[in-house]
């Protein structure tokens, strides 16, 4: 992801933000990061910093979900995960992520670890591995790879960067939202970014 197209795309959202989205381990297959979904150009970026083991992240998950659904191809959602009180457990499940991402389903389960914000050890991560029907070998040596480590670590750090330091933290084209949104508020947010009523 360019620069110039990355600060295009997200408005006033600031530069470092941009940097950590396209820095974030990307699949094998893929050229974009796997913690974005929605079409790169966009005219409506949406960054969601959060923790997997919140129960307003949680909550937040399935309004921005819902809402984005309605607006198809207009938008794109960029997810950081910040670790919050539970950090090791944090930085484990975002592993958990990024390495379903390389086999193509981050998002599933990025869902998965957002409905079970209870479940935070190896063998819960490794259960929705499988559940997803993900290749449990390869899974098992993603989510220990030093790339992984690495990238699940420096996401962390740059997902603080993004939000000011303030998590969670819902930005639709660089502006902020309160993070209790609800559903009504983020499609208003969505509708202004894009010039609509």
């Amino acid at each position: 992801m360019r620069a110039a197209a990355c600060g295009r795309a997200i408005g006033s959202l600031s530069a470092i933000a941009c940097v950590a989205a396209a820095s974030i381990l990307t699949a094998q297959s893929m050229e974009r990061p796997v913690n974005e979904r929605g079409p790169a150009d966009a005219p409506v970026t949406v960054v969601e910093v959060c923790s997997y083991g919140s129960e307003v992240c949680s909550r937040l998950n399935i309004v921005v979900s819902g809402v984005l659904d309605e607006f198809g191809e207009r938008v794109r959602l960029v997810f950081h995960h910040v670790a919050g009180d539970d950090a090791a457990a944090g930085l484990l499940r975002y592993r958990a992520a990024l390495s379903a991402g390389r086999q193509g389903q981050f998002w599933p389960m990025h869902d998965l670890l957002m409905a079970n914000r209870q479940r935070e050890t190896r063998a819960d991560v490794l259960a929705m591995a499988h559940q997803l029907g993900l290749d449990s070998e390869r899974f098992r040596a993603d989510l220990d790879s030093p790339e992984t480590i690495a990238a699940a670590e420096s996401g962390r750090d740059e997902a603080a960067a993004a939000s000011g330091a303030a998590a969670p933290a819902l930005i639709v084209n660089g502006r902020s939202l309160a993070v209790r949104s609800e559903a009504k508020d983020v499609r208003a947010a969505i509708r202004a970014a894009l010039g609509v009523r």
